[in-house]
């Protein structure tokens, strides 16, 4: 279950020689791998070396070597990094972690050699968890984020683990090394922390942007939101209302009911008020109100900010006396959105049914869709078996009466045994090649998901999944190329990642399975963490690889959205399509309702009024179909290859019901659901594109176009006003 805290070996590579030949040497300090030494398979997180240099100034870059998804050995790279005499310096690389069982090798190399290794054994450099398990992260002050998430644990089919971060320097100042945190808890009582991290530009932009990506922060605005008005606090996130004084919370019903339990808060060691923030105009979702009257103090507040969410409590839950409160665990629990739907029994026998095929996530359900490959069929157990059979009955009594009765001659069975062999196993061959071919192919589904809440432009977020079917065994360079539906545009690209798509849990292939078969010393392949790009990773004969991409980039407004409330709680207004291509299929999702459209051709409006409309949500969604009196709703096949319909339910998967829909959860790449957006009062708009925005290319052998199948699905993230006018 571990990874590695202490080095088990460092040695050097060769015996001395003459320093001039040799070149100075270094050797590794320490290695801790995630945070506070905890980190998920399956999930970029941080690598931090401490390398020490023995000899002159020298350029230095350090390498991890890790494991993939299928125990081959990847090697993540730092930047060259220039080391003084005998200077100490800590370098942060970005890993991907396949194996919980496996080791890690650090390499330190110059332009010209490697001169010192590492090696971290699998009880050194951190405890690895499982791809699907929950993190969450409380930055400073305890707010009691442990305990919560022991409360209701066994209604889980997932672990829930807890990491306290104390120091800021800790914090990453690259976004992509959150990927694997599910949640943050950010006090502001006590200042050492969060005044340092507001002032630390790189870490607090990190922090940012992981949010707009579709990261979910808690923050307590308490005592001191007057020192945080107006300062460098404001620029970390958007503030959920205007502040305008501190006022006493006298009624504390509004809290407990919040965190449904009848426990009171204790208010009476205090020697003076429980003070709270008063905020007017708030923005977002007002989930609790304190107060005299309904309205009169926002007390929660949910921000959408970009994929992600912020939500804000007018309470320092890490100080008296909401820290000897027995109902905070519960209040904590709401605020992060944890609660899940359990399962029913028939759920469950459902989920135990899926079991047996090798996957109980969404994200394996897709990957094992695209490992479908048109032209490539598999051999059937049966024909293998009677391939067998044939084989033993042609090497015995076939074999016997053709040298004993029909040729008279025993010996001959010297050659004619050899010959049996190499005729079936050319029949297996020709067989085989027949029915897999001799042409690499691809199968590609992209999603293209724009943030149109901010203004002048957009963001945009992709994320592109590959399967890639090896004709041949070989070494490949594999690398995606990131575009936008709009070939005249050519956008900045930041935080992009290419690596394989683990399979989670511990079945044949899976990320968790008992396996620790590896070879760290053969030739590991090169994973770039600033680029989309893979080198010489080794692959067999007829094999397939699952990939995944991920990019995010600035780009021009692809639609024009004006939506309102309409006075019946449904949307009005205009949508117009600036994209140079249609958008087909498109379905445009508010609160619980969607509306259907074809399509919107290049420059064309769409408008809402009183003549659309709308269809219930989850009834499109789940194929509810009139069955006498009732609705019902169709059963989900967690088996099926329709990679349209995976994806459907996947972009929604909590807001269908979860696994007790599905049977399948959604949580290794849960950042694809977007319930939580809908539940946020925005408004999203699905539809599809004709061909890929981006491509994946290949070496050596490049992937014909009838080869090269793609899918590409476009969601629009889209701001919706309070009408002024309260007609229909």
């Amino acid at each position: 279950m571990r990874l590695g805290t202490a080095l088990l070996l460092l040695a050097h590579f060769a015996a001395p020689l003459q320093a001039d030949l040799v070149g100075p040497r270094a050797t590794i300090e320490s290695l801790d791998i995630g945070f506070g030494g905890v980190f998920k398979v399956g999930h970029f997180v941080p690598a931090r070396i401490v390398v020490q240099n023995a000899g002159r100034p020298q350029e230095v870059v350090v390498s991890v070597l890790v494991p993939d998804d299928q125990g081959r050995p990847c090697r993540f790279s730092s930047e060259a990094i220039q080391l003084d005499v005998n200077e100490s310096r800590e370098v942060v690389v970005l890993v991907k972690i396949g194996r919980p069982h496996g080791t890690a090798l650090i390499q330190c190399s110059t332009a010209s050699r490697e001169f010192a290794f590492g090696f971290a054994g699998k009880d050194s450099a951190g405890q690895s968890i499982a791809s699907t398990n929950e993190l969450v992260l409380t930055f400073g002050g305890d707010v009691g984020v442990n305990e919560a998430l022991q409360q209701g644990a066994a209604e889980l089919t997932w672990e829930a683990h807890h990491v306290q971060v104390d120091n800021p320097s800790r914090l990453p100042t690259d976004s992509r090394a959150y990927d694997s945190i599910d949640a943050i808890a950010l006090p502001t009582a006590e200042p050492n922390f969060f005044d340092t991290l507001i002032h630390d530009q790189p870490r607090r932009e990190a922090l940012q942007r992981w949010i707009r990506s579709g990261g979910r922060l808690m923050m307590c605005l308490g005592r001191r939101t007057p020192e945080l008005v107006g300062t460098a606090g404001a620029s970390l996130a958007p503030w959920p209302a205007q502040f305008v004084e501190m006022v006493p919370l006298r009624n504390t019903s509004s809290v407990e009911s919040y965190a449904e339990t009848n426990e009171p808060i204790d208010v009476s060691p205090l020697t003076e008020p429980l003070m709270m923030p008063r905020f007017e105009m708030p923005t977002g979702i007002v989930e609790a109100w304190a107060g005299n009257q309904a309205g009169e103090l926002p007390l929660i507040v949910r921000s959408p900010v970009g994929f992600g969410e912020i939500a804000y409590v007018a309470l320092d839950l890490d100080q008296p006396p909401m820290v000897q409160w027995e109902g905070r665990s519960g209040m904590i629990n709401r605020l992060l959105n944890r609660q899940r739907p359990r399962l029913a029994e028939t759920d469950l026998a459902r989920q135990g049914a899926v079991n047996t095929i090798g996957y109980q996530e969404m994200s394996g359900q897709l990957r094992a869709a695209l490992d479908r490959f048109g032209g490539v069929a598999f051999v059937s157990f049966w024909v293998i078996a009677v391939l067998i059979g044939l084989y033993a009955v042609a090497i015995g009594p076939l074999d016997y009466w053709l040298v004993h009765r029909l040729l008279n001659k025993p010996n001959a069975t010297w050659v004619t045994f050899p010959l049996w062999g190499l005729l079936f196993a050319g029949i297996g061959v020709a067989a085989t090649t027949r029915m897999k071919g001799d042409v690499s192919r691809l199968r590609q589904v992209e999603l293209l998901d724009y943030d149109l809440t901010v203004p002048q432009y957009a963001r945009l977020r992709t994320t592109a999944w590959f399967n890639f079917f090896a004709p041949r065994a070989d070494t490949y360079e594999f690398e995606y190329e990131p575009a936008t539906p709009d070939p005249a545009e050519n956008p900045q690209v930041n935080a992009a990642t290419l690596s394989w798509l683990g399979l989670p849990g511990g079945g044949l292939g899976g990320m968790r399975t008992r396996s620790t078969a590896q070879d760290l010393w053969s030739r590991a392949y090169n994973a770039d963490p600033a680029s989309t790009r893979l080198s010489s990773m080794p692959l067999r004969s007829w094999s397939t690889q699952a990939f995944v991409a991920r990019c995010e980039a600035q780009v021009a407004s692809p639609l024009d959205s004006q939506l309102m409330i309409g006075a019946n709680g449904l949307l009005r207004g205009t949508l117009v399509n600036r994209l140079p291509v249609e958008l087909s299929e498109v379905f445009l999702f508010y609160d619980r309702w969607v509306y259907r459209v074809d399509r919107i051709a290049s420059a064309e409006a769409f408008t809402l009024d009183a003549r659309r409309s709308p269809l219930d949500a989850r009834t499109v969604l789940t194929r509810k179909t009139k069955r006498g009196d009732t609705d019902a709703a169709e059963v989900y096949d967690p088996q099926s290859s329709d990679i349209a319909r995976i994806l459907e339910v996947q972009m929604f998967h909590n807001f269908v019901g979860g696994a007790a829909y599905t049977a399948l959860e959604n949580r290794y790449q849960g950042f694809i659901d977007w319930s939580r957006l809908l539940a946020d009062g925005r408004a999203i708009l699905v539809a599809r594109l004709d061909g890929p925005a981006g491509r994946f290319v290949c070496h050596p052998l490049d992937v014909a176009a009838e080869n090269y199948d793609a899918t590409t699905l476009v969601r629009f993230v889209l701001p919706v006003q309070e009408s002024q006018d309260k007609s229909p």
